[in-house]
């Protein structure tokens, strides 16, 4: 009886000891549970923390693809314009706009259709490599070649009222031609009407003022003296004192005649 009484003690003991042991399984159980769930919630915070930090990451990298075009572009441009600016720094206006002056340098000199202008102290005229040069002074230099422009403008201008006047020569020509074979043939005046026949007894034929032929070569003509005027009036409109000349050759009497 005393082993048994023994045996149950030291069992007692050791459930005593399970029972202590599955008390600090069970408490260490909870703080895993407890520690787990604070685990799970960092999780999900880093989750949402990485999230936003991507979708700023995306967000800056678009803007850094929009600068880099822009940055591309503005560069682009600025290649462009300098391009342009090099193109520009070469380009002589007066040469580009189909002005006649060769506008050029030769040391410190500027020179126009190789008249140097104005001179200086230290390299004469008379002396040094410019000695063969053709030579104007500044003030003087400028409207000498103007002047020669003008002059080869109303050279052009000459050219044009002779060949109006040729024109209208011709055109008169053809009217006394016409004018001559209405009489060779006994036939009335084109402007004036037979007193014998009224206006419905006249035929087709005899109410035209020219024949077909004629009519053709005088619009010819016209046609001839409007391309000429249309040629030449550019030219012409850019120097302020012809202008009234202009005028008076646009209201010469040359125009088409009028078809019955």
């Amino acid at each position: 009886s005393e082993s048994l009484s023994k045996e149950l003690e030291d069992l007692q003991k050791e459930e005593e000891e399970l029972i202590n042991r599955l008390d600090e399984v069970e408490q260490e159980r909870h703080d895993v549970s407890e520690a787990l769930k604070k685990e799970k919630e960092i999780s999900k915070q880093l989750e949402e923390a990485e999230k936003a930090y991507y979708t700023e990451y995306c967000e800056y990298q678009r803007e850094l693809l929009d600068f880099e075009d822009e940055k591309q572009s503005v560069d682009n441009q600025m290649m462009y314009a300098q391009a342009q600016l090099d193109k520009l720094k070469k380009t002589n206006v007066f040469n580009s706009t189909g002005i006649p002056y060769m506008v050029r340098h030769n040391g410190h000199f500027g020179t126009i259709n190789n008249f140097r202008l104005g001179r200086l102290p230290s390299v004469p005229v008379s002396t040094g490599p410019y000695k063969k040069w053709k030579h104007c002074d500044g003030p003087g230099g400028v409207p000498e070649i103007r002047g020669n422009s003008t002059t080869r403008n109303d050279e052009l201008l000459n050219s044009l009222a002779a060949a109006v006047q040729t024109l209208t020569a011709e055109v008169q020509s053809l009217k006394a031609d016409h004018a001559s074979s209405r009489q060779s043939h006994s036939l009335p005046p084109s402007d004036v009407a037979s007193p014998s026949r009224s206006s419905k007894d006249v035929s087709p034929r005899r109410a035209t003022t020219v024949t077909l032929p004629e009519l053709r070569a005088m619009d010819d003509l016209a046609d001839a003296a409007d391309r000429r005027v249309a040629h030449v009036l550019p030219i012409a409109s850019s120097e302020s004192d012809e202008e009234a000349d202009m005028g008076a050759l646009a209201s010469s009497p040359l125009r088409k005649p009028n078809k019955a």
